[in-house]
């Protein structure tokens, strides 16, 4: 995007430089509106680069007066209407250019709230945020993810940024030390999909193959010691991977096949090989099926088939499983309580499910009210959550979950100790309360103590707005120069 970016600004200086030579040419009163004009697309292309910071929005607000001042004085002189049209086209192309970097560099589509202890927020603080803010030094964010004290985003272009805790390299930045500002995952590797545990952090880039960074303590990274690590490496136990969860220790993988894997931590059977040995290579889960979607829970699993059914295996202390038991599955059960779901998530020690008539199910641990349905009993069976019609996504935190409407509208409800559900308020909800911000959320989900939510983000296609430009100020150019 910066290739596309320097192209706008080279536009707007050739305009200006050739500006220049016409100069020579007229007389002393056009000089001068010639010389502001020339000087404001200077301001607006220095601007254009220092984009999203403060200066280059300073610089672009006066490149812009300076070009309306400019036109207005030149509009009053003995100057061609032929040549004023063309300083028009000037214009047009700038508001153009203007709005294009605007949209695809200055507005910021991730949004925070909750506990920030270890700059999990990413906001330069370590202060608690009760009401959503918005990240304005993250821009083009295409997916997030919030692990137990760290956060993980992907920019549009395949780079990905860790804030907050990192006593075990899983901001992945090559330190060991907390950031409550973003930085740079290091690696030249572009991604697709990030995924953030408790204390590790996962990514898949585009030919299907896993990274992990972070704690590897019961073998969450595949590797053959146990020491952490604090920048990505590539597993080259599996391939042909085209989704990823991490859990509190644990992951899982899916494949091209709808084959799942699963790796880490497997005390209560989390890993679904009818084991409880820690593995830390990729083990197949005991799945009949093929599966299309994953998810991990702090020390539970589910999957969804292509049929729509609900697969669970792992931990079920609070019945978090979902099948009227307490008791763990060492391999995958089949929920026959709830059929056509379209999409899955999995918090500490609940779990969440939306059908194909876009109902949202939960179950599991309720004492923070994270069922959404009024009451702060554990159930082990799915229960409806009280909830908004046509919900397009789910999210389920630590002790919170989220669910947007189709309308883009978030709503949250659970523990809120910390202000994790963006509602302007510390106080436990059992059913879902409308959060004011983003207006028009794609979906959100949440850490221990934290929430980030993703706003729509639609760039516009830089190609043909840069033929426009090119068009409006070649145009232009020619009519001044008449």
């Amino acid at each position: 995007m910066l290739f596309y970016l320097l192209i706008f600004v080279g536009l707007i200086l050739l305009t200006g430089s050739l500006l220049v030579l016409k100069s020579f040419t007229m007389k002393f009163n056009e000089l001068i509106g010639m010389t502001i004009i020339v000087i404001s697309l200077i301001l607006i292309a220095a601007g254009s680069i220092f984009i999203p910071q403060d200066i280059g929005v300073y610089l672009l607000s006066i490149g812009i007066f300076l070009f309306i001042v400019g036109f207005i004085y030149l509009l009053f002189k003995p100057f061609h209407f032929v040549n004023l049209t063309g300083l028009l086209l000037f214009g047009a192309a700038i508001i153009i250019s203007t709005i294009v970097i605007s949209i695809n560099y200055c507005n910021s589509n991730l949004w925070v709230f909750g506990d920030n202890e270890f700059g999990q927020l990413g906001d330069g603080t370590t202060t608690d945020r009760s009401v959503p803010i918005n990240l304005t030094n993250m821009i083009g964010i295409k997916a997030a993810d919030a692990g137990g004290y760290h956060t993980l985003a992907l920019n549009v272009n395949g780079t990905a940024w860790g804030f907050g805790k990192n006593n075990y390299g899983q901001l992945g930045n090559g330190s060991n030390i907390d950031s409550s500002l973003p930085v740079l995952v290091k690696t030249e590797q572009r991604f697709i999909a990030l995924s953030a545990g408790l204390n590790h952090s996962l990514a898949l880039d585009r030919d299907g193959n896993v990274w992990a960074w972070g704690a590897n303590d019961v073998g969450q990274l595949v590797a053959s010691t146990q020491v952490s690590f604090n920048k990505p490496f590539r597993m080259e136990a599996i391939s042909d991977i085209i989704a990823i969860s991490a859990g509190a220790k644990h992951s899982l993988a899916l494949d091209n096949q709808g084959k799942v894997w699963a790796w880490g931590y497997n005390e209560q059977g989390q890993l679904g090989n009818n084991s409880t040995v820690n593995s830390s290579i990729p083990v197949s889960v005991m799945l009949p099926v093929p599966i299309k979607s994953i998810a991990a829970g702090a020390n539970h699993s589910m999957a969804l088939d292509e049929e729509g059914n609900l697969w669970v295996w792992g931990d079920n202390s609070y019945g978090q499983l979902g099948d009227g038991s307490l008791t763990n599955r060492l391999s995958p059960v089949k929920l026959d309580t709830i059929n056509k779901i379209t999409s899955l998530a999995a918090g500490e020690n609940h779990s969440v499910a939306l059908d194909v008539n876009k109902k949202v199910w939960a179950f599991g641990g309720n004492k923070d009210g994270q069922l959404g349905n009024g009451t702060e009993f554990d159930i082990s069976l799915p229960v409806p959550v009280i909830a908004e019609d046509d919900i397009v996504a789910i999210g389920a935190g630590g002790y919170h979950s989220f669910y947007v409407t189709e309308e883009g509208n978030l709503y949250t409800f659970g523990v809120n100790e910390q202000g994790q559900l963006g509602d302007n308020t510390n106080t436990m909800q059992r059913t879902p309360v409308f959060v004011t911000h983003p207006v028009d959320a794609a979906y959100a989900t949440g850490g221990m103590g934290h929430s980030i939510a993703i706003e729509e983000y639609t760039p516009v296609p830089l190609i043909p707005a840069i033929i426009i430009v090119a068009i409006l100020l070649l145009l232009g150019l020619f009519l001044v120069w008449l």
